[in-house]
């Protein structure tokens, strides 16, 4: 400010700003003082918004360090479950086979147990046949 009134002294209005120069003076004190308020007001915004801006971006960071651990769980979450499906299914497979084995066992036992029960139907059939025929050769004997 004082380049100001150093120019305006020398332009030949020095008369005039002699006799308002002390008013002049006290304006641009109170004109800095006004400033230096501002500024001092700007800066502490601007240090209260950088303030928020760190916290911010710290709660940005955790947020993504949480997001990234629980994609990590996620996808582990997901192996275990396709095993668990895969050893189901391998399960699955070796129960079916096991049970057409056991199926195919009992088919074969009741064909066994058919035959049997057909050979000891015709043993018992000839059994009688021959008590029969031994019945009748007493008899014929005995007459």
């Amino acid at each position: 400010m004082e380049p100001l009134l150093e120019s305006l002294r020398n332009s030949g209005l020095g008369s005039v700003l002699e006799s308002c120069e002390p008013e002049l003076q006290d304006l641009m004190r109170q004109i800095d003082i006004m400033m230096e308020g501002r500024q001092r007001g700007w800066e502490a915004q601007v240090g209260a918004l950088k303030l928020r801006l760190h916290a911010g971006e710290q709660d940005l960071r955790s947020a993504r360090r949480l997001a990234e651990r629980r994609d990590a769980e996620m996808g582990c979450l997901r192996e275990q479950l396709e095993d668990a499906e895969t050893g189901r299914r391998n399960l699955a497979t070796q129960y079916e086979e096991k049970l057409q084995k056991v199926h195919e066992e009992l088919s074969r036992l009741k064909r066994s147990y058919q035959k049997l029960q057909r050979k000891h139907l015709k043993e018992a059939s000839e059994g009688v046949k021959d008590r029969e025929e031994n019945h009748q050769r007493d008899k014929v004997e005995v007459q």
